[in-house]
C-alpha cells in the first residue's frame, strides 16, 4: 500500500473541496517554500513552518484556519523561477481567496497570529 505524504486524515465533517485544497496548498509549502533549516529559529518563516507542520485539521473552521495559514505563508514565502509552477501557485492563492472569509488586515492578524502562536512555545 503507498502512502501519500500529503494526504491528511481529516474528519468527514470537512467538505471535500477544502480538504483536496489544503493537501494541495500543504504539498506546495513543502515543495517550493523555504526549508526549515535555511531560516533562522525567530524568523516568522520559521516560525509558520512550526506552526504548518502541527496543522491537523479536524472541521470545517479548522480546515479554513489552515488554508488561512497557508495562503498568507505561500503568498509571502513561496515563489519559484519556473512560470509554469508560480502560476500553479498563483492560483491555488486565488481558490483559497475564494474559500476565506474577506479581512480587511490580513497581514495584522496574521502577526498577531503568529506572535500569540510564538508566545505559547516560549
Amino acid at each position: 500500500m503507498l502512502i501519500n505524504p500529503y494526504e491528511s486524515f481529516m474528519s468527514a465533517a470537512i467538505p471535500e473541496e477544502l480538504q483536496k485544497l489544503y493537501e494541495e496548498m500543504l504539498k506546495y509549502c513543502d515543495e517550493y517554500g523555504p526549508k526549515k533549516e535555511d531560516l533562522e529559529e525567530d524568523d516568522e518563516a520559521s516560525i509558520i513552518l512550526d506552526d504548518i507542520s502541527l496543522l491537523n485539521p479536524h472541521d470545517k473552521s479548522s480546515c479554513i484556519e489552515a488554508i488561512r495559514l497557508l495562503h498568507y505563508f505561500l503568498y509571502e514565502y513561496s515563489w519559484h523561477e519556473d512560470n509554469a509552477i508560480e502560476e500553479k501557485i498563483e492560483a491555488l492563492l486565488s481558490k483559497a481567496k475564494e474559500i476565506l472569509p474577506q479581512e480587511k488586515r490580513q497581514r495584522r492578524t496574521m502577526r498577531r497570529w503568529i506572535m500569540r502562536l510564538d508566545s505559547r512555545k516560549l
